[in-house]
């Protein structure tokens, strides 16, 4: 069995560095050496295991890399015929790599879209697992297209997903518990219910708000447009309507987990949530579940493009934004019961204790895809904010000049009063 790092993998291409050079595009300009280490195509790969006598090989691919991976593929699941959209969840794994680019040359989370759609993921994924020998290996009966692991939690909590392909051409969705002996560490409303499902082909609404936030000039209504059709679906799954909706309504805690990147629009344009393993043992906070939904969608985009003027980049300018479109007041309180009840998830889902104030949370923004990017994009709030300052002066000045007439034509008055008195007098002799 080898693994090792792809070099041509996609992230090299948007300027991740190197793993042993630790330099942009060493790798893919090819300018190893004798005496360095030195990483392979698939291709070239493939041939120098021949050679070595591997002439039976099996390949996988993880990602986002091989040495911390939460999902590895298997060859069938790039086939043209395998009936299942993987783009998401290689999309998702962007996130979740150490070693990306700070600022990368595109978005990888588009571009691993097309990279799909051209059968081109197996010769671009950033590193590959290869099963290797000099006989035929044996296969399985059933086709498994690949796996999905969720190990960053306490042991009761890890899982795994397991993707295979049944004989009638539909794609099974397999959940298990990594260590199912594992006792709950702690006493809690949250609890997790593991299901499986038969795969929901559609418009999986993560990668919309991906491919909004990584179009050039969008705008909150475009995100607006986006976050109602979610909202839709979330009203709907709880019997609510929007004449109900308001800070201080509530939804069934079977809920908890009805966020967008959980999701799929069918082709009828339906509203599926898959993938609802937390379960709250109570009623939730719509405001909550909102809050929840908009910043969870947010933190697993790597990079945004360029936004349009006056567009705000920083998570909860954008929550209250996209929650005034839908008639959601939010206040203060609902973004310290948010953070409150995430401290608390997060020590009970991972075991780790994080404090989250919410002046630091105020100032957590999208990551503009390079700094000059973000240049660009002060500038244009400081010529936005010249050209406000600008309206203000001008309406001073004219209101100044207003006032300036107004306060003439009261002297005048008075001095006209005046003089009509004065002349009163005269005639009655003094």
């Amino acid at each position: 069995m080898l693994a090792i790092e792809n070099q041509l993998g996609l992230k090299y291409f948007a300027g991740s560095l190197e793993d042993h050079i630790s330099r942009q595009m060493h790798g893919i300009e090819d300018l190893y050496t004798e005496k360095s280490a030195v990483t392979f195509g698939r291709a070239e790969l493939s041939h120098r295991m021949e050679r070595a006598g591997f002439s039976s090989q099996e390949w996988f691919f993880p990602f986002p890399d091989y040495k911390l991976p939460t999902c590895v593929f298997s060859e069938h699941a790039f086939d043209e015929n395998c009936g299942v959209d993987f783009g998401p969840l290689l999309s998702g794994t962007v996130k979740h790599d150490p070693q990306r680019a700070k600022n990368p040359f595109f978005s990888l989370e588009q571009g691993w879209l097309t990279v799909l759609r051209n059968n081109l993921a197996g010769d671009l994924a950033n590193s590959f697992l290869i099963v290797g020998s000099d006989e035929e290996i044996p296969r399985p009966e059933s086709i498994v297209l690949g796996h999905h692991f969720s190990s960053q939690r306490r042991p009761e909590f890890a899982k795994e997903t397991l993707f295979e392909r049944l004989p009638d051409g539909r794609v099974n969705i397999l959940r298990r518990r990594l260590y199912p002996q594992a006792i709950a560490q702690c006493d809690t409303d949250l609890s997790m219910k593991l299901a499986d499902e038969i795969f929901i082909a559609g418009d999986h609404w993560q990668q919309r708000a991906f491919r909004i936030l990584n179009t050039a000039g969008w705008t909150i209504d475009d995100m607006a447009k986006w976050v109602a059709v979610w909202f839709d679906a979330l009203l709907s799954h709880a019997g609510l309507s929007y004449e109900s909706v308001s800070a201080g309504a509530k939804v069934p805690g079977s809920l908890f987990d009805a966020i967008p990147r959980n999701l799929i629009i069918d082709t009828k344009g339906v509203g599926h949530f898959f993938d609802q393993e937390w379960v709250w043992n109570r009623e939730v906070d719509l405001s909550y579940l909102f809050i929840r939904g908009v910043v969870n969608s947010l933190t697993e985009i790597d990079s945004v493009a360029l936004p349009a003027p006056d567009t705000p980049i920083k998570f909860f300018e954008i929550v209250t934004r996209l929650s005034a479109s839908l008639g959601l007041d939010l206040s203060d309180a609902d973004f310290e019961n948010y953070l409150r009840l995430e401290e608390a998830l997060c020590f009970v889902s991972t075991g780790k204790k994080m404090e989250l104030r919410i002046e630091e949370s105020k100032l957590m923004e999208l990551h503009l895809r390079s700094d000059f990017l973000k240049i660009e994009w002060l500038l244009t709030e400081c010529d936005n904010l010249i050209a406000k300052q600008g309206d203000l002066k001008r309406d001073r000045d004219k209101l100044a000049s207003e006032v300036a007439v107004l306060l003439k034509s009261i002297q005048e008055m008075k001095e006209s009063r005046l003089r009509k008195i004065l002349a009163a007098f005269r005639k009655l002799g003094f």
